[in-house]
């Protein structure tokens, strides 16, 4: 019986009260004796970019983090409660509204310096009211707390969703001992170098977004990882690499990249049809994604390999065009090939791994 009672007042996943006993406790806790009484709503950060981009064993864990840190931080007055979704409550009985702030506080603080294993941090936006007085109706105060959440929500949308891919940048970058951020690093610049040298049929914005996140997706696979180790231009894996999926939903995720999406998904197909996921080809592929298909490749070949592998820039210059009207556009490889000749960028014998 005592089994049974807890299956039915708790949330299977996370262990938290449910909602139906959340309502209940709302009610009962409407009485002078339990005034001032605190209300936090809590909405999960980014559950939807876990869920697409990682599935959804990765978006559960990212569900119970987060009732740990509500639970953890409700203080000795509070329980911590899921509501539904993505959404929390945290009911505060006799609790004052600096007391009140204070557990809001802190909820963000053990956001902030979380240090678990999954590959989202979790983060939340809050809102709360109090009750203070028996004639206010605790409705008011419910929806005082929910549309402070929505508000805060709405304003540091961007700036979290910026924040979280900024920490799954830096997650890939310190792969390989540090070698995808040396290779990041060069393809930024790459990108730059690209703009002042060449006549792009694309908007530079998506370009530098391109060479940024190009290989995001990889972050879900240390397969994948090992795979562009071992061989960099990707003519002998044996599967087709998911990391473009995966990089095409966390940009669709993210607002502020959206646009470089269709780019992300692009960026090994291959000039004759070959390449992957959607077998395109020629010019039916981005100019982007051509363009970066060569800078990602030429990477490969100069700084991922083992160095007693790696290729000289003649070598890998020599590599790009016999793949021209195979692997790559043969008017940008070739483009790319003499003004490269013509006058090597610096950073391109600067490898620092």
């Amino acid at each position: 019986v005592e089994k049974i009672s807890f299956v039915s007042d708790h949330d299977a996943l996370t262990g938290l009260l449910n909602r139906r006993v959340c309502e209940e406790t709302i009610e009962f806790l409407d009485r002078q004796e339990y005034l001032p009484l605190g209300i936090i709503y809590a909405d999960l950060n980014c559950l939807k970019l876990a869920n697409d981009a990682f599935g959804h064993h990765e978006g559960d864990a990212l569900l119970k983090t987060a009732a740990g840190i509500l639970k953890e931080n409700a203080g000795a007055g509070g329980n911590a409660y899921r509501h539904g979704g993505d959404e929390f409550i945290v009911l505060l009985k006799n609790t004052s509204e600096a007391e009140v702030e204070g557990c809001a506080n802190r909820i963000n603080r053990a956001c902030e310096n979380w240090k678990g294993a999954g590959l989202i941090s979790p983060s939340m936006a809050l809102g709360y009211a109090v009750k203070l007085y028996n004639d206010q109706k605790l409705d008011d105060i419910i929806k005082k707390a929910e549309d402070t959440m929505y508000a805060n929500k709405l304003r540091n949308g961007g700036q979290t969703r910026m924040r979280i891919l900024g920490a799954l940048e830096g997650r890939l970058n310190g792969m390989m001992e540090g070698a995808m951020g040396e290779r990041s690093r060069r393809m930024k610049m790459w990108g730059e170098w690209a703009l002042e040298n060449m006549d792009i049929d694309c908007e530079p914005y998506l370009l530098k977004m391109l060479c940024r996140y190009h290989d995001v997706g990889l972050l879900a696979s240390s397969e994948e990882i090992a795979a562009v180790s071992a061989d960099p231009r990707g003519e002998n894996v044996a599967n087709p690499m998911q990391h473009m999926a995966i990089g095409y939903r966390i940009a669709r995720c993210t607002a502020e990249i959206a646009s470089v999406a269709d780019l992300i998904l692009s960026h090994h197909e291959w000039w004759d049809g070959m390449g992957y996921p959607n077998q395109q080809s020629g010019r039916d592929i981005p100019a982007a994604s051509r363009l970066v298909s060569i800078f990602d490749s030429l990477e490969g070949m100069l700084c991922l390999p083992p160095k007693s592998e790696r290729l000289s820039p003649e070598g890998a210059l020599a590599s790009l065009e016999a793949c021209a009207g195979r692997q790559f556009d043969p008017n940008m490889v070739e483009r790319v090939v003499a003004l490269i000749r013509q006058d090597p960028p610096k950073f391109m014998t600067d490898v620092r791994c």
